[in-house]
């Protein structure tokens, strides 16, 4: 609740008082290298500007007291595994906000993979978009045994290429109907979603789903109808922030947040920013 839904609660009881016109709070875009980028207030009155000011004041001092609150907890993906390891049962569900698809990402980020394969995961789970390594499956064909680089081609943003060997346990046209029918990517597109030729590969205890198109994490039908159960996973790695939730929770033992690279990271420190003033959080202590 801290900082900004204080924040707003407080104004809104502002907002209320005769004379005060309009409170508006702005929570800031970290994504944008601008002087402007960060968070900031504005209270109007009718013909009152000390009581404007005091107001502000108020609010800002909300945000800044209570500032340590919104600093997310990063936890590199090795840790993440480590941790989803050591809990009783699955799915854990790792996100990786940093590559949310949804966001505008490839959805071809490597970090979670290479994670699961360093610690000999067995029966995890993650799908990475790769038009390239699916096309080398198809012509490969169902059963065949492939060495191929996976992951990590739109940019340099979202981790290198990693080179798995692994079985074509299926090819998919990768078309199907979802599961939870008012699910974030079916308000946009309809039920029937269209991931494009896909490709289950299992990689030592990991199970690859390699798709044409990027496709959201937003249904549990994008794993099942490739062939992986995901109520039979111990770990499956999502590229989203939030909209995994309604399809993902509810199977879901727990949910742990990864450090991950990818251009919707929340860890800011890993942005090259040439505009922003400094100092500013949480860049700077302040």
């Amino acid at each position: 609740d801290l900082p900004l839904v204080a924040a707003h609660a407080r104004g809104q009881e502002m907002e209320a008082e005769e004379g005060v016109v309009c409170v508006a709070i702005f929570g800031g875009f970290a994504y944008s290298d601008t002087p402007d980028i960060g968070v900031s207030v504005i209270v109007t009155t009718d013909g009152d500007p000390a009581r404007a000011q005091r107001y502000a004041d108020e609010l800002a001092a909300i945000i800044m007291d209570n500032r340590d609150a919104a600093m997310p907890e990063f936890v590199t993906p090795d840790a993440a595994v480590a941790q989803a390891l050591a809990m009783p049962g699955g799915p854990i569900i790792l996100v990786d906000s940093a590559d949310n698809i949804g966001g505008g990402t490839p959805g071809d980020g490597t970090d979670a993979l290479r994670a699961m394969l360093a610690a000999d995961v067995q029966e995890g789970a993650v799908v990475i978009a790769d038009p390239e390594a699916v096309a080398a499956c198809w012509d490969a064909g169902e059963g065949a045994t492939v060495t191929l680089a996976v992951g990590g081609k739109y940019d340099t943003w979202h981790g290198a290429p990693v080179t798995v060997t692994g079985a074509v346990r299926r090819l998919w046209e990768g078309t199907f109907t979802a599961e939870l029918p008012n699910n974030h990517f079916a308000s946009f597109f309809g039920n029937t979603i269209r991931m494009g030729r896909t490709v289950w590969l299992r990689v030592d205890g990991v199970n690859v789903v390699l798709t044409a198109r990027k496709t959201p994490p937003f249904d549990l039908g994008q794993l099942r109808g490739a062939g992986v159960i995901p109520e039979e996973q111990k770990m499956i790695a999502v590229k989203s922030a939030v909209a995994y939730r309604a399809a993902y929770l509810p199977i879901a033992k727990a949910v742990i947040e990864m450090d991950t690279a990818g251009l919707c990271t929340a860890n800011l420190s890993r942005f090259p920013y040439k505009h922003i003033r400094r100092p500013i959080l949480p860049l700077d202590e302040l």
